[in-house]
């Protein structure tokens, strides 16, 4: 009698580990981080401090620092993140997995789309903010090169006038 409920053990393992996808969703949600704190004229050292590091940087065309982030406004903090997976885990295993046919569905609609914004530095101190669909520029790349190179050559052009 005993052999049956040792292998059903593993199965029940098997099962609560392999049905925490609404577990993963929450606890890979991004941190939240407050993007009113962002004005014009700010330091670059305490944007990183307030925003973490950017997902990407470079230099624009005029020589400017550019950095790229992508977040997630409307974010949890962590005490709430940590709440809410501590209640999917907790569900999981009272209803031996089941939880998740509910859990998994409403996490994933839930889930908050990420906002990029593109931070315009000119002498360490932000001089433009600009931030969704809007916002979205590339990196400048190998093939725009010699285009990048006329473009600054013209904007110091303009800018001596």
């Amino acid at each position: 009698m005993n052999k049956p409920r040792i292998a059903a053990l593993p199965a029940l393992i098997a099962l609560l580990t392999l049905s925490s996808c609404s577990i993963f969703l929450e606890a890979n949600r991004p941190d939240y981080k407050d993007t009113s704190v962002i004005r014009n004229g700010m330091a670059r050292s305490v944007v990183i401090e307030d925003l973490g590091p950017p997902n990407d940087s470079y230099r624009d065309v005029r020589n400017r620092t550019v950095d790229v982030y992508k977040l997630d406004p409307n974010g949890q903090t962590v005490p709430l993140k940590a709440g809410i997976t501590f209640f999917h885990v907790a569900a999981d295993v009272l209803t031996l997995g089941l939880w998740e046919f509910i859990g998994y569905p409403l996490e994933a609609a839930t889930q908050h789309d990420l906002t990029t914004y593109v931070i315009t530095y000119q002498n360490e101190r932000i001089a433009l903010v600009e931030y969704g669909a809007g916002a979205i520029q590339p990196a400048p790349s190998a093939y725009s090169s010699a285009f990048d190179s006329t473009m600054a050559n013209q904007v110091k052009a303009f800018d001596k006038e």
